[in-house]
């Protein structure tokens, strides 16, 4: 199947059904700038190495992941652990550690905004740099989370939240400095090519100074999204 990710035509071979159904949404008839497959051999490899996965099929969906990830810093983009949603054409990315409550957060955040705010990836969003352009991009693919919440769209990725829990809802800003070891915990960096895994690390530090940073402490109440969101486009009100 061929799929059209990130503005990426990308072949995937041999997939089983549960894979194809999630890369469905993605589907396209353009010629493929790239193919990947993944063997029985690897699937029954990882199955020993990696603890938490054991049905097959979802094992081989992280693959083709993986696959796709260490290929994309070759092509000004990477792989982002976050929820991303779109706030009528504004991105806002959030960041934390597993259990954190990111999906949580983004919900409470489209109960405030309603209409408003579109969840283009719940989990796993790629983000691509164009030349000429402030912001990099963030778009949906078929990495979306078990909620599968996402679309195939895209959007600029202005804000860059780390979420953390906490009695008092606040929401400050962020210097690069004070985030680089989260969003290195966040972020895919190759392990096989190491010019790939070079360029990884000068994305991540180029979103760190193109996108709003910000630490959003939440105790998960309705509260936590409207203090977050007045902060931050009150802030990017007052810029424009």
């Amino acid at each position: 199947m061929i799929c059209r990710i990130a503005d990426f035509n990308i072949e995937f071979k041999n997939l089983s059904q549960f894979a194809s159904k999630r890369f469905l949404p993605f589907k396209s008839d353009s010629s493929p700038m790239v193919s990947f497959s993944v063997s029985k051999k690897e699937i029954a490899t990882h199955k020993k190495l990696i603890s938490n996965i054991h049905n097959e099929n979802v094992l081989e969906f992280t693959l083709f992941q993986n696959k796709v990830s260490e290929w994309l810093p070759l092509n000004n983009t990477i792989y982002l652990h976050a929820a991303l949603i779109d706030i009528e054409g504004t991105g806002v990315a959030f960041a934390a550690l597993s259990g954190t409550g990111k999906t949580t957060h983004i919900l409470l955040w489209q109960k405030l905004l309603g209409d408003k705010l579109i969840i283009v990836n719940g989990d796993r969003p790629f983000i691509r740099f164009f030349e000429n352009e402030k912001y990099p991009y963030g778009y949906g693919t078929p990495w979306c989370g078990k909620e599968n919440f996402g679309t195939t769209g895209r959007v600029p990725l202005k804000h860059l939240c780390f979420i953390e829990r906490g009695e008092k809802n606040t929401c400050i800003p962020l210097k690069p400095s004070e985030v680089l070891e989260d969003i290195l915990k966040q972020a895919y960096i190759p392990r096989n090519d190491p010019q790939a895994a070079f360029n990884a690390v000068t994305l991540i530090n180029k979103m760190l100074n193109t996108c709003n940073l910000w630490k959003i402490t939440c105790n998960m109440d309705l509260e936590a999204a409207e203090v977050a969101y007045n902060t931050i486009f009150k802030e990017q009100n007052n810029e424009a």
